[in-house]
């Protein structure tokens, strides 16, 4: 379906991640819609619309760490390197 996924033909199957206290996560971006089911707990998240991409920073997609921002969000120091942000 087309409402679940951006492009179903490229998708690979389902991803369920787990974390625990302290775990973070860094910021990405998902080629498909994410679901969160919170079992217990607080997580944080910030979201942003894909539009965004430009400003958030990304490495390129050749990259290792394709699809994952090349700066730490939650410390300012870091934003003076992307002001797009």
């Amino acid at each position: 379906s087309h409402f679940y996924f951006v492009e179903p033909e490229d998708q690979r199957g389902i991803n369920c991640r787990f974390g625990m206290r302290g775990i973070v996560a860094e910021n990405h971006y998902d080629l498909s819609r994410n679901m969160i089911a919170i079992l217990g707990g607080e997580r944080r998240y910030i979201i942003a619309h894909p539009a965004q991409c430009s400003k958030m920073g990304l490495y390129p997609a050749q990259h290792p760490s394709g699809r994952h921002s090349s700066f730490d969000w939650s410390n300012p120091s870091d934003w003076d390197v992307h002001p797009e942000f």
